[in-house]
């Protein structure tokens, strides 16, 4: 059967399509670059990096070389073994990671690192059960990350989610009737404490957002509503999660949007930009009485070798200086590693310069008549 005679009845078959599949998704058969091309042969440019997740460009040479030499080595490890491609990731996430986030743990996806990170702050307030979450937020499609998201139509997944609380939050945009951005996000975080003291049945575990909203339209914050939520986590004793897997890796600019902030999370989320392999991760610090979160990710494929290889190349001058003391910046077309990531509590947050990523503007999604933009999932 030739790939022409295979795309129809492959499609059908797909648990995700359509009945009949769906005749207008492109079949995509070849990238380089910021280029896609599909089965008859139309050039196209990939305007969201393939949902934000080839920072570097499809297809890097380097990239392409780390994964065939790994793949002749070791292809596959159950969590309870190391590879030196895990062991050599782990040690650069932290590298380049601001100061106290010093764990990390992978998983295959962004959905399930913010679930790994959901466990981890759970297991850490072992006496709280409640979550909180923005409106307009979205945290994957998972079913705990679903329940953690903007609200999703007709859900029939509602009676096993819960725990999930959403708050408001300001907008930069359209404030609301009368107050400047700034006025708007004291008022939201009036309510963030009401919610706290007088919205939710006993203590809340953990706060998660995104620095910029992405999939509930791309929404940014004023200064005040960040520094602001650190604030309030702190007096209430809850734990801050940024979810940074759309946002991370240079797509705003910096290595991560919380730079811009001067933020203090307790963990951060990220995935997508870091490489576009299937995986995700979770970074946290060493804090005395947090227990090791062993089954946080139990699944059987989260540390694929891969998946993790190329975390160093010998003519990559920022993963030469990559040290966990000196907290080293990617450069554009230089960086590594290619995995997906969660990650925690910074103590003296680094800013760091703006790096220039190929596959895209800032954020995301820019229309074009020659976009191949299919269906983004974390």
């Amino acid at each position: 059967m030739t790939m022409t005679q295979a795309i129809p009845s492959g499609a059908q078959a797909l648990l995700h399509e359509p009945p009949g599949g769906d005749p207008h998704k492109l079949t995509l058969v070849r990238a380089l670059g910021s280029l896609v091309w599909d089965a008859a042969g139309n050039e196209y440019i990939d305007c969201t990096a393939q949902a934000w997740s080839n920072n570097l460009g499809a297809n890097d040479p380097r990239v392409i070389a780390a994964v065939a030499k790994q793949l002749s080595e070791i292809t596959h490890a159950r969590p309870t073994y190391h590879t030196p491609a895990l062991l050599e990731l782990a040690e650069l996430m932290v590298a380049i990671a601001p100061n106290g986030l010093d764990r990390v743990g992978f998983t295959l996806h962004g959905s399930m690192a913010v679930e790994m990170a959901f466990k981890l702050a759970l297991r850490n307030r072992p006496d709280s059960r409640h979550i909180l979450v923005l409106q307009d937020a979205y945290h994957g499609r998972s079913i705990a990350t679903m329940a953690a998201s903007w609200p999703h139509p007709n859900n029939v997944f509602g009676p096993i989610q819960g725990g999930f609380h959403r708050i408001a939050r300001p907008d930069c945009y359209r404030p609301r009737p009368g107050l400047t951005p700034d006025q708007d996000a004291e008022l939201c975080l009036g309510l963030l404490r009401d919610t706290i003291t007088k919205g939710v049945d006993g203590p809340v575990a953990a706060l998660i957002y995104e620095p910029i909203q992405g999939n509930g339209g791309h929404n940014e914050f004023p200064a005040r509503w960040h520094q602001g939520l650190r604030e309030v986590c702190d007096e209430f004793d809850i734990l801050l999660i940024i979810d940074e897997v759309q946002t991370g890796f240079g797509r705003t600019g910096r290595m991560f949007a919380t730079d811009y902030y001067d933020l203090h999370p307790d963990m951060l989320v990220f995935g997508k930009g870091v490489g576009g392999s299937p995986s995700g991760s979770s970074r946290s610090p060493s804090r005395p009485g947090w227990p090791p979160c062993r089954r946080s990710s139990p699944t059987t494929c989260p540390r694929s070798p891969p998946s993790t290889a190329n975390t160093r190349h010998s003519d990559c001058a920022p993963c030469r200086n990559a040290t966990r003391s000196s907290a080293t910046s990617a450069a554009p077309d230089s960086w590594c590693a290619s995995k997906s990531s969660a990650t925690s509590t910074p103590k003296s947050p680094h800013a760091r310069p703006p790096v220039r990523l190929s596959g895209g503007p800032r954020h995301a999604a820019c229309s074009s008549a020659r976009a191949a933009t299919p269906d983004s999932a974390t």
